[in-house]
């Protein structure tokens, strides 16, 4: 009766008891817009439609952007409870934001210090960039040795830090309105917090007990909210307009879902999502600080061979 018990936790002994370890990790990667993703924005410049002056709708889109797109670093600490299974938290910066860029061509609007009844038509530039998007990921780590090597899987839940960025509206007139002139009006966006999902999956390469490298392809699924936005400056041809002089209007915008129907206006809006879903390739290296143990399991059988008593010790180590 004993015999079975044992040759079971003999077996399953390799499975819960290992080598645990810290370890802490460095990654660089490129991040590209996740295909299917919702759109940038919803009505706000940066996709819907915008009614200019002429009271022509000019539709625009950007389904495929997203701000999470770009070059990312990723430092990582964790925990190791056996060999298979772990638990990590990363801190994702963004170490170079990709601008998501429209154009719109020929349309009508006013010149910024122009009277309302005075228009010319326009190429308008619509540029959104992330500032520097800080993202805390706190996953689960499921690994699974290969050879030396390891395959590992990841998931976790995005607590973003800080997801602003900025909007340039770049209005340039067309010839044969005067002389070309370029004016660009600077907006700041804030945007409240949100969830989203991050899982991946890599290898690793195993170089010593104490450091290895690996690869990781990373998908991330992350919507913001805008909440407020400001219209920082203006510049025309180059040159800042003075804000309080030449600009006599407000310069803050809020967004809310309480901002319906009757309770909208230029300046009270509708709050809608900005995407910062992604997924992309990473590559780096971890440090391990290992923690030695050694687990010894000693199995005392009584029997008859040959028709004598022996005695057997066996010792397994991991």
């Amino acid at each position: 009766m004993k015999k079975p018990f044992l040759a079971i936790l003999t077996a399953l002994l390799p499975f819960c008891s290992h080598s645990q370890n810290f370890f802490f990790s460095g990654s660089l990667g490129g991040f590209s817009s996740l295909a299917g993703g919702p759109t940038v924005g919803n009505g706000d410049y940066l996709s819907g439609g915008l009614t200019y002056i002429n009271k022509n709708t000019v539709a625009y889109d950007n389904k495929s952007g997203s701000l999470g797109s770009g070059l990312k670093l990723d430092l990582e600490g964790g925990y190791m409870f056996n060999q298979f299974i772990g638990f990590a938290t990363s801190l994702n910066i963004g170490a170079y934001s990709k601008a998501c860029i429209y154009t719109v061509s020929n349309i009508k609007l006013r010149p910024p210090k122009s009277s309302n009844t005075d228009s010319l038509y326009y190429n308008v530039d619509y540029t959104t960039k992330a500032n520097v998007p800080i993202l805390l990921i706190p996953k689960l780590i499921i690994q699974a040795p290969i050879s030396k090597n390891k395959l590992f899987g990841s998931f976790g839940v995005v607590l973003p830090l800080s997801t602003d960025f900025t909007l340039d509206v770049s209005q340039a007139n067309l010839p044969g309105a005067g002389a070309v002139e370029t004016t660009v009006y600077h907006f700041d966006y804030k945007t409240s917090f949100a969830a989203g999902l991050n899982a991946g999956f890599g290898f690793k390469k195993i170089v010593s007990e104490r450091f290895n490298y690996f690869a990781q392809l990373e998908f991330t699924s992350l919507s913001v909210m805008v909440k407020e936005k400001t219209l920082s400056y203006i510049t025309d041809d180059g040159e800042y307009i003075n804000m309080s002089t030449q600009y006599p209007h407000p310069t803050h915008y809020y967004y809310s879902n309480n901002f319906t129907g009757s309770l909208q206006d230029d300046f009270h809006r509708t709050a809608y999502t900005v995407n910062y879903s992604n997924w992309g390739l990473k590559v780096g290296c971890q440090f391990n600080i290992v923690e030695r143990r050694s687990h010894r399991s000693e199995v005392e059988t009584n029997g008859k061979s040959g028709g004598g008593a022996y005695k057997r010790k066996g010792s397994i180590k991991f």
